[in-house]
């Protein structure tokens, strides 16, 4: 399956730099597009297009829930955690769901097929089809706005919560790909410039991402700031000593940041 996005900024390198680092792909990973070059008194546009599979994943990791990760983001996990549903009760779950999407899909004139998989009492469903794209909107939100739609739907009257995620296209998966290269690419700009990095604002399901790829990282932490749809993480440098050294170290070097609790720098 072939994805295209645009994106704008004053000059066509500003442009193809914004959309690379959108998506944490690197130019030999897409084809880049110039469908607008800068002027005086307007922006560059270019198009970024890159593939990704239409098959479903063996394995898909599951997102889990940590007590050492910073406390907005526990009390995030908190909110969504689920109740064990029985084997009968996900079956049950499922059938709905497909229900729900297949009336959606119909109405929607797009001809699409299900493939399921409960991952640690979660429910994935993927949309698979040629136009299911349609489904997915700008970063995802039309798909997000389904999904919530659907959680309502085949939940309602339930005394168990089953939290169902929908993909489209494996959207999703290629996601959460491109934001684990995300928050270690920006960890690192944090620790070296030892300064926050915020990062742009996300669904709780891609913050919990960033949170929980960072959260055994020694040299920073991540915390979830503002509300609704401005929400976003901050990746944070850990503190650290300053060393000085002997006298002829500091001439040429200057003080360096060092870490109090010991062990080799950590790589990225």
């Amino acid at each position: 399956m072939r994805i295209e996005k645009e994106f704008k900024a004053s000059t066509v390198d500003n442009a193809i730099e914004t959309g690379l680092s959108e998506l944490g792909l690197s130019k030999e990973e897409v084809e880049i597009e110039v469908i607008k070059e800068d002027g005086v008194f307007s922006k560059a546009i270019v198009k970024i297009s890159y593939e990704v599979s239409d098959d479903i994943p063996e394995e898909t990791t599951q997102i889990e829930e940590n007590a050492n990760v910073e406390e907005n983001a526990a009390s995030e996990e908190a909110e969504e955690k689920e109740e064990v549903l029985t084997e009968e009760e996900i079956q049950e779950s499922i059938a709905k769901a497909e229900e729900f999407l297949r009336e959606f899909a119909a109405l929607s004139g797009i001809e699409c097929e299900f493939k399921n998989k409960v991952i640690d009492n979660e429910i994935n469903i993927f949309l698979i089809g040629e136009n299911v794209s349609k489904f997915i909107g700008w970063h995802g939100e039309t798909l997000d706005a389904i999904q919530t739609l659907l959680n309502i739907y085949v939940n309602k009257g339930k005394e168990k919560y089953a939290r169902i995620i929908i993909d489209a296209g494996h959207y999703r998966e290629e996601r959460k790909k491109i934001l684990e290269r995300k928050a270690k690419i920006n960890a690192r700009r944090a620790y070296e410039l030892n300064r926050d990095v915020p990062l742009e604002p996300m669904n709780s399901y891609e913050r919990k991402i960033i949170h929980t790829v960072l959260q055994n990282n020694p040299e920073v932490t991540t915390r979830s700031e503002g509300e609704g749809k401005d929400r976003h993480v901050i990746i944070s440098p850990v503190a650290g000593e300053m060393k000085y050294g002997d006298s002829s170290s500091f001439r040429k070097n200057g003080p360096t940041k060092t870490k109090s609790f010991g062990g080799n720098k950590r790589r990225f």
